[in-house]
């Protein structure tokens, strides 16, 4: 260990058996490690993480703030694709059209049935920039559920990849497929 390491033990070393000594009835649960200045520091303002927000910014402003900043910088890394904030924001400008050309619009619920993927991402991004709100869909549920799911949710669109809307061809919810 270092000097200061060292040091720093040494403090809670003489803190520890001082508690001992003032107080030996006391169960070893009881005895704390660190002094009050130092619990203070490492509870209070080394926790103090909060950041301020700006109240009226949405998820969709802050990251196209981000894209402005940095359009080539890497957003997403899965196990087949590298995405750019760029790349990222151009696809999920891509998906919102294609949601806004089907009609949907605010307080329109679109289910989203993506395998885990760049492609989610973009499908989530595009969902919520097209002013709508999505419904996750597990693509490993059964039939059953994924149809109660739209169901009880009134979606009247599910947005995912053709493999995996093969699934709910019998549905009544339009389907519109993403890239696979």
């Amino acid at each position: 260990f270092g000097p200061e390491v060292a040091h720093q033990m040494l403090v809670h070393l003489e803190h520890v058996l001082g508690q001992f000594a003032a107080s030996p009835d006391r169960r070893l649960g009881e005895y704390t490690i660190l002094g009050d200045e130092e619990r203070h520091r490492v509870v209070h303002e080394f926790n103090d993480t909060r950041v301020d927000y700006p109240p009226a910014d949405t998820l969709d402003s802050m990251f196209r703030v981000q894209v402005d900043r940095t359009p080539g910088a890497v957003a997403l890394i899965s196990d087949d694709a590298t995405w750019t904030y760029g790349e990222l924001s151009d696809r999920a400008t891509a998906v919102a059209a294609a949601l806004v050309a089907e009609g949907v619009g605010p307080e329109t619920i679109v289910g989203v049935m993506v395998e885990r993927s760049c492609e989610m991402m973009a499908a989530i991004l595009g969902v919520i920039r097209a002013g709508c709100a999505y419904l996750p869909l597990n693509p490993e549920d059964p039939v059953a559920r994924l149809e109660y799911m739209l169901e009880t949710a009134s979606t009247q669109i599910v947005l995912g990849q053709r493999s995996l809307l093969d699934k709910l061809e019998d549905s009544p919810v339009r389907s519109l497929p993403i890239e696979d």
